[in-house]
């Protein structure tokens, strides 16, 4: 009796033992349980941390295949790609996206990279958006490895520095045009310096030759000193008239009023206040001008231009000549105006460097009549702000045409 009270009592001890450890275990595996579901949540937050970091960056990151196929892309090379979701480019290779020059330097790139196993980092070139227009990235692409160090593919990085590139391009027109215009201005000084010292040396050598003798001096003499004087006053005023008009300009000084207004009356209005240089050199100056044509132009600048193109015409046209002003409208509603001369005609070189300042293209007139080309500048200038075109067409012995259009108007 007593031996089956202590095989009871044992039984007893060791069933107690026995729900005490499992309880332990019972309490060891909810408490591993729990670590694992705090270790699924965590890295579930690290997936969604990475997840958000990884869509909202504003670089673009992918990853391909051997295939050189996407196997992953963020939300900013979704958007470089043209499309609306990661589905949309998942699988594709850069043939199916991008025009076939482009894919071919994608894929040499992406070769190069799996095959050698050489990153490439921060390469500048560029891809076609949505709108076909270009972006420009500095581009990486690292080797993808697996866990025996064996190449699977790569990651590519893309950084949009599109506007840092607009930036800089614009600052390279802007020290273009700072170039030009010191250009510009070293002309503008030379032009002083050499064009203005003609005129005034004739001043000063024939005032000196009338203090000196003047009393020897018979009136025929005298007549032609005076005469020379005057030619010289004539070009100087003009030198000075066209210097002040693109000093004017070039400070934006000179104000735009364009107003409709008929182009026939104006030419010849315009070309009246010269027309006494044409009689001298007993020049013929006609017109072809339709009443019916008008412009929508500032008036002033127009006068300016005609002056400019028909003391031109006359000057470098021979004594007897003939200079002709024409008009007629065109198919995109502009008025284009010519002036043709029977004039010396001008090589290739003098015609390429007509419309620019840095160039000297100032010559003598078929009577010795002084040109320094500024006022062809001032036309071209006061053209543009017009958006119209100026050309011309020469040719050596045989005179020249000059063309330039003007918004039409309507009366």
């Amino acid at each position: 009796m007593n031996a089956l009270h202590m095989t009871n009592k044992k039984l007893q001890h060791e069933l107690d033992e026995l729900r005490n450890e499992n309880d332990e275990l019972k309490k060891a595996y909810e408490k591993y349980i729990n670590e694992q579901k705090q270790v699924e949540e965590q890295l579930q937050n690290e997936r969604l941390l990475l997840s958000t970091i990884i869509d909202n960056i504003p670089d673009s990151i992918y990853s391909k295949d051997l295939t050189c196929r996407k196997t992953f892309v963020n939300l900013a090379e979704v958007h470089f790609m043209g499309a609306n979701s990661a589905s949309e480019v998942l699988g594709k290779d850069d043939f199916e996206v991008y025009p076939k020059e482009l894919a071919d330097l994608f894929f040499t790139d992406d070769q190069s990279v799996m095959l050698t196993g050489t990153p490439v980092l921060n390469r500048e070139e560029y891809i076609l958006d949505a709108k076909n227009e270009k972006r420009y990235l500095l581009s990486s692409k690292i080797p993808l490895r697996d866990k025996r160090d064996r190449i699977i593919g790569l990651i590519g990085i893309g950084r949009d520095v599109t506007d840092r590139k607009k930036a800089e391009q614009e600052l390279k027109f802007k020290n273009l045009q700072l170039i030009q215009a010191n250009a510009e201005k070293d002309k503008f000084f030379s032009i002083i310096a050499h064009d203005l010292r003609s005129p005034f040396n004739a001043f000063l050598g024939f005032t000196r030759i009338m203090v000196e003798e003047l009393n020897t001096m018979s009136l025929e003499e005298i007549k032609e000193i005076v005469l020379s004087l005057r030619k010289s006053a004539t070009n100087l005023y003009t030198l000075l008239e066209n210097l002040l008009e693109w000093s004017r300009m070039q400070r934006g000084m000179i104000l735009f009023h364009p107003v409709t207004f008929p182009l026939a009356s104006l030419i010849i209005e315009s070309v009246e206040l010269i027309y006494g240089s044409a009689q001298k050199k007993e020049i013929e100056i006609g017109y072809d001008i339709p009443e019916t044509v008008s412009v929508f132009a500032d008036a002033h600048m127009v006068e300016t231009i005609i002056r400019n193109f028909i003391s031109n015409s006359v000057k470098f046209t021979p004594r007897g000549g003939k200079i002709k002003v024409s008009a007629r409208k065109t198919s995109d509603n502009t008025v284009e105006i010519s002036i043709h001369d029977t004039g010396v005609g001008m090589n290739k070189e003098l015609m390429a460097n007509l419309f620019r300042l840095i160039e000297q293209t100032g010559r003598k007139g078929t009577e010795g009549e002084s040109s320094t080309g500024l006022g062809l500048i001032i036309c071209k200038d006061f053209v543009e702000k017009h958006e119209g075109k100026i050309w011309a067409e020469s040719e050596v012995g045989k005179g020249s045409t000059f063309y330039f259009t003007l918004p039409a108007g309507k009366l």
